[in-house]
């Protein structure tokens, strides 16, 4: 990730307005920091149930190593097999597994033509009300069958943005590689109003409880492969990805898209299996290239293209810092860089507890999360984290402490 080039990206956003379009807007404005500082920093995290108050005394006093990571990728928590990848050999490995993908296959390319012309749009929800949203099954249905959902402010700016900077300075000391536990990000991910929309979510989508993901800021959002599941798409493992904005779009030009539909998830997951018998230039108009007859079951190794999102996509809502967005976790997003994101995926609490055990491992350690590793690589060991270090006990219980 470009650290230097989102930290001046960040210095020039300017403070904050009071936001007008909920009923219940923050007011606040950012304050510099000063340039006699470097990171990395102590901070005092928020008390219990302290909501909003992140203000943090930064003092310069941990020092990074930077360490060759062998022999640490296969620890514990590590997944050893890729679930679409077994999903894949199989379903390909019987016949009635191959016709199963078959009959999806062409009914999914029939959902994705009639969402052409439904009108459908991303959900917004302001967090203030997300839970009397939640409780009616029609908002539920309707963020299942859309497969995405924006919840609306729920840090202010200032923390987002200052979250971001903190960590992108502290990033930028460390010669650009990824911190996994600086304190701006261990706060961002104990924040109560951020697990609060995270376990709300998670109920209403999942029906589960669910531990977090440690990650590092991204550029961008990106969908990850699951396995697909043919009765509901939601019943995927690990099937929902959730990313908390940390800065403003680069510029008011970027503009991301997806298709507003659970069936694009299905589709992109499928997607791979199939392969055209002629190509577009083998046909006058592109319809005759889309038609399921033209596809036929092939496994296709490397990128695949997904002709048939085409004229499914709308403009996802532009998100500011503090916002969230939830979506499945194959639904294709076409996005322009340039926005920070912390991405605060849930694992469901039940069958994953070593999982959880190595990552609260990797946080003792000051080490990278067992699956962002990558063996042989230059990684960072931060500060050795402790229980107390998580400033509330939401947050202890995400990380599977409580």
């Amino acid at each position: 990730m470009p650290a230097r080039r989102l930290l001046t990206s960040l210095a020039a956003h300017p403070p904050t307005k009071p936001s007008t379009r909920l009923i219940a807007p923050y007011t606040h404005t950012l304050t510099s920091i000063p340039s006699s500082l470097r990171p990395p920093y102590t901070h005092t995290l928020p008390q219990e149930n302290d909501g909003h108050a992140h203000r943090s005394t930064l003092n310069p006093r941990v020092k990074f190593e930077i360490v060759h990571l062998e022999g640490q990728a296969q620890g514990q928590g590590a997944k050893s097999v890729d679930a679409w990848q077994e999903w894949a050999n199989g379903v390909l490995a019987t016949e009635q597994g191959r016709q199963e993908v078959e009959k999806v296959w062409k009914e999914t390319i029939a959902e994705l033509e009639n969402i052409k012309s439904s009108g459908n749009q991303i959900p917004q929800i302001p967090f203030h009300s997300l839970s009397s949203h939640l409780g009616k099954s029609s908002t539920i249905e309707a963020i299942k069958a859309t497969g995405s959902v924006v919840v609306r402010d729920v840090v202010p700016d200032a923390d987002a943005v200052d979250w971001a900077k903190e960590t992108l300075l502290a990033i930028t000391e460390a010669g650009g590689r990824s911190l996994f536990w600086h304190p701006s990000l261990v706060a961002a991910r104990s924040n109560p109003s951020v697990l609060s929309a995270l376990s709300q979510l998670s109920s209403a989508l999942l029906s589960t409880s669910s531990y977090i993901t440690a990650d590092t800021l991204r550029e961008g959002i990106q969908p990850r492969r699951t396995e697909p599941h043919f009765t509901s798409p939601w019943l995927s493992s690990r099937s929902l990805l959730s990313h908390l904005a940390l800065s403003p779009p680069l510029s008011e030009l970027t503009v991301s898209r997806l298709p507003p539909t659970i069936h694009a998830a299905t589709y992109a997951l499928l997607r791979p299996l199939f392969r055209p018998i002629k190509s577009k230039i083998s046909f006058y108009h592109a319809s005759a290239y889309l038609d399921p007859a033209n596809w036929v079951l092939g496994l296709h190794e490397g990128e695949s293209d997904l002709p048939h999102i085409a004229g499914t996509e709308v403009e996802m809502p532009s998100l500011s810092p503090g916002d969230m967005i939830f979506h499945h976790t194959a639904i294709p997003i076409s996005q322009t860089q340039g926005q920070v994101f912390l991405p605060v995926h849930p694992v469901p609490k039940g069958g994953n507890e070593v999982w959880a055990a190595g990552q609260r491992e990797s946080f003792e350690r000051g080490l990278p999360p067992v699956e962002t590793r990558v063996e042989g690589e230059l990684a960072v060991v931060e500060e050795a984290g402790r229980r107390e270090m998580i400033g509330s006990r939401a947050g202890r219980e995400a990380l599977g402490y409580e």
